[in-house]
């Protein structure tokens, strides 16, 4: 990602950034709450939310957990209690740190939490910007806006500016435009 410039601060101490697309990214989702895991091998029942090859390969793996906790360890799997046995676990920046790396259900679930993550750059030069603060994320042909539970900073490659957010605000992206047929 370019090295994007951390935009002025507001006088209320927010930041704002430019209009921008967004596409969505779903790093995390690993059936918590009852939905499809992100990451599975071919052939997994229901079709994971994305291609394993966006979580990286062999030697070079940044989408999944491995074995190791190094990009050249192997996938961790779901085990036989997870919510989805078999798939590959997913993982976000933040994990509840009383579980277990390799547990899925140690991070936010981006299928039904909607987040964004913020250039990690810009952590360390905004002022008050922490994990857990709260993003306002507007569709600005509708006006609509969304609430996100959480900024996460790092690790995903979910970058607003570049046009990213996850599956949860994908979902508010569908829902409201349901109602008005733009689907």
């Amino acid at each position: 990602m370019p090295n994007i410039p951390l935009p002025k601060r507001n006088a209320d101490g927010s930041y704002t950034t430019s209009p921008a697309g967004m596409a969505i990214d779903a790093d995390g989702a690993n059936g918590q709450t009852g939905g499809v895991p992100v990451y599975a091998r071919k052939g997994f029942t229901p079709a994971p939310l994305d291609f394993l090859a966006n979580a990286g390969g062999p030697g070079n793996w940044f989408g999944v957990v491995t074995d190791t906790g190094e990009e050249d360890g192997r996938p961790a799997k779901q085990n036989a209690s997870g919510p989805a046995p078999g798939a590959y676990v997913s993982a976000t920046s933040y994990r509840w740190p009383t579980l277990a790396r390799i547990d899925p259900l140690a991070y936010v679930d981006a299928a039904s939490v909607p987040y964004i993550v913020l250039p990690s750059h810009w952590r360390k030069e905004a002022i008050g910007v922490v994990l857990g603060c709260k993003a306002i994320v507007e569709d600005t042909k509708t006006g609509k806006i969304l609430e996100a539970a959480g900024v996460l900073v790092g690790l995903l490659a979910i970058f607003f500016l570049s046009g990213e957010a996850v599956r949860g605000c994908k979902r508010w992206r569908e829902l409201k435009r349901k109602s008005s047929n733009l689907i």
